[in-house]
């Protein structure tokens, strides 16, 4: 049986999506989407690559026909404020203030949503979102 179709019982191997300049990735999120006679894998992370504490959103699609390979990872959130916004005293941490919380895939687009205190309010925590265009069109 090929490894491609049911029941898988092979595995690829492990890569990595975050890449060599991440500091510290979190928080994945997976959506697929139906493109043509094949699908899209759409992934979404935080990382620290700018500074520690500060993480911004990343995204990386691949469409499931071999050996079509990963795209380059991209930031889709804007940058972090330039100083790190003040921590309420019950916040452990700023890795506490970055959150992502889902990721939508349709129409050849991705939509990531999180929290974060990007705009700079102290004490505000909101919630962002970025439209990303996979790049890819389906027949």
């Amino acid at each position: 049986t090929s490894s491609a179709a049911p029941p898988y019982r092979a595995w690829s191997r492990p890569f990595t999506l975050s890449g060599a300049d991440a500091v510290r990735a979190a928080n994945p999120a997976l959506a697929v989407e139906d493109c043509g006679s094949s699908s899209v894998v759409h992934v979404s992370w935080t990382d620290g690559r700018r500074a520690a504490p500060l993480h911004d959103v990343f995204y990386a699609r691949k469409r499931t026909v071999p050996p079509t390979p990963w795209s380059t990872a991209i930031r889709v959130s804007n940058p972090t404020p330039p100083a790190v916004v003040p921590l309420d005293s019950w916040f452990p941490s700023a890795d506490s203030l970055v959150g992502l919380h889902g990721l939508a895939a349709a129409g050849q687009s991705a939509f990531a949503l999180w929290t974060d205190r990007r705009d700079g309010v102290a004490g505000d925590t909101d919630v962002f979102g970025s439209r990303v265009r996979s790049g890819i069109t389906c027949r």
